[in-house]
């Protein structure tokens, strides 16, 4: 495909539910975290410290020492890009030590499938050529240039070069191509046997040892030591829940983000309706201490996501729940105030937006009638699937998920929902004259999936969210480096993979640098580890 034809497609991006569901199993996890800390004056091990409380600010309760340690660089957090950055820093010739909360590596990057690249080794040895500047262009117009040009130029420029790093360490890989469509452009390294636990972590790990580099899980990562502005170590618990203190010369943050955390998910404008956040993992340790301690400027409210939408307790692979969450579109989506506010297939042309509903809007209703669902049923939709568990309409019909309403009319419909009566009738009554006339007047949604609502019984479902992955947190600079409030780095302290990202604002642009987030993981962690050792030789 040559760039005229790439930059035609890109006009009129349509995405097939094939596709679209692939393009889900491909993003699995975006990356795990860790972290960096390095040396700094030794205390003494009984001395008392501020403990960081569980805001990341500091409390005023002792710290009881139990053990020091000293090296040039932590790293907090062990997934994909902490384990990088250990091995980056170890090839270096730095003294690491990473800390890990888990019992074991891996964090989210361990599912991840494929790493984005252009002009890398195996990319020229298939003859593969990819326009960086439409991939540019395109990042930054989505974005409405609102993110940083350098940031993408130095991440395109070394993504080669992190391919071949990481042939280096012996990871393995399968290979090249564009996911048969759900990228633009064969940018997707993938893993061998699309599996990171496979064909990238024990390479690392082995790496890893081979240096030297002190990994120690269960022991996670609690605060920051700083002295006149300067980051110079970090605390940790051990397995005991004692405090240990870690002297380093710079400390990296590999945490995971924050989509645990649930100040942080309500910030970023999640309503987390009768979702139950896991906030023993990735509960923004890394960030809440960069910022409340640090002095951080704050990535939060602009971070991007890897998210799922829900239906109540149906399942997720249910054909139903597909269909009803209106991936493909055929439903008429409202509000809580019964007001539709969105052309239902914006999903369409990039999967990760969605849960961007969500964000907007207190409350998201898909409805749709009997005809649509028995259309649903039949798999004769314009997107049929495969793999999905089968319809059974008894069973939709009887369920006593409050995530689900059915009834006979209209009228009831609003009153099972706790909607207005009067204002859902005249919204479906608008829709319905759009699907007559094959037309939608108000949002321009394709004629195709316009499906009129006429045929009892009637189908409210309630759709809610729930962050998978947070991608990014602080805001850094092309170093790696966190940056305060005014732009400037604090010195001794960087943010790798997803607690530092800075190539996206609000959407992951999937579909062009596809598999970038965690091209990005390996990227920064690398540009960390390697500024810190130009500094500390």
């Amino acid at each position: 495909m040559d760039k005229d034809q790439v930059r035609a497609l890109s006009e009129n991006e349509r995405f097939s539910r094939r596709n679209f569901v692939k393009g889900a199993a491909l993003v699995g996890g975006v990356a795990a975290l860790m972290g960096v800390a390095g040396c700094a004056p030794a205390a003494d091990d009984t001395q008392d410290n501020g403990a960081s409380d569980e805001s990341g600010g500091s409390q005023t309760t002792p710290r009881t020492i139990v053990e020091t340690l000293e090296c040039d660089v932590l790293v907090a957090g062990v997934g994909i890009a902490g384990l990088v950055a250990a091995v980056q820093a170890g090839e270096n010739n730095l003294k690491v030590i990473a800390l890990e909360k888990q019992g074991v590596v891996g964090g989210n990057g361990q599912f991840t499938e494929g790493v984005f690249a252009v002009d890398s080794p195996l990319q020229k040895e298939q003859g593969i050529e990819v326009d960086r500047s439409y991939i540019m262009h395109k990042e930054l117009q989505v974005s409405q240039w609102i993110t940083g040009g350098e940031q993408w130029t130095v991440f395109l420029d070394n993504s080669g070069d992190n391919i071949q790093w990481l042939l280096d360490q012996g990871c393995k890989f399968s290979a090249v191509s564009d996911g048969e469509g759900v990228a633009e452009y064969p940018v997707i390294h993938f893993w061998q046997n699309k599996k990171a636990a496979e064909g990238c972590f024990p390479f690392l790990q082995e790496k890893a040892d081979s240096y030297g580099v002190e990994i120690r899980t269960s022991t996670p990562f609690d605060g920051l030591i700083l002295e006149n502005g300067v980051v110079v170590g970090a605390y940790a618990k051990n397995e005991s829940g004692e405090d240990i203190q870690i002297n380093a010369k710079a400390v990296i943050l590999a945490t995971g983000s924050y989509s645990g955390n649930e100040e942080y998910c309500r910030e970023r404008g999640w309503s987390l309706d009768g979702v139950t956040l896991d906030s023993t993992i990735y509960n923004a340790d890394g960030i809440r201490a960069a910022i409340n301690e640090a002095g951080a400027r704050s990535f939060v409210p602009y971070a991007t996501f890897n998210a799922t939408n829900h239906l109540g307790n149906f399942y997720y692979q249910d054909m139903f729940t597909y269909h009803a969450m209106s991936n493909p579109g055929d439903a008429l989506f409202v509000n809580e105030n019964a007001a539709r506010f969105i052309y239902e297939t914006y999903a369409e042309e990039n999967y990760m937006v969605q849960c961007v509903p969500n964000l907007t809007q207190k409350k998201i209703f898909s409805v749709f009638d009997r005809a649509t669902m028995e259309k649903w049923a039949n798999n004769d939709a314009l997107y049929p699937i495969e793999g999905y568990t089968p319809m059974d309409l008894d069973a939709i019909d009887n369920s006593t998920d409050p995530a689900l309403a059915v009834a006979g009319s209209i009228e009831e419909l609003a009153s099972k929902a706790g909607l207005d009566a009067a204002k859902l009738q005249a919204t479906i009554d608008r829709y319905n004259e759009n699907c007559t006339l094959g037309i939608d007047r108000d949002f321009g949604k394709t004629s195709e999936h316009l499906l009129p609502i006429t045929t009892a019984p009637f189908y409210a479902a309630h759709i809610t969210a729930s962050p998978g992955v947070m991608i990014g947190g602080v805001e850094t600079n092309i170093f790696s480096q966190v940056v305060d409030i005014l732009k400037n780095p604090i010195e001794g302290l960087y943010a790798v993979g997803v607690d530092g990202c800075m190539l996206y604002r609000n959407i992951y642009t999937f579909d062009t640098a596809c598999a970038g987030a965690n091209a990005n993981n390996i990227n920064s962690a690398r540009v960390a580890a390697n500024h810190i050792a130009g500094k500390v030789a």
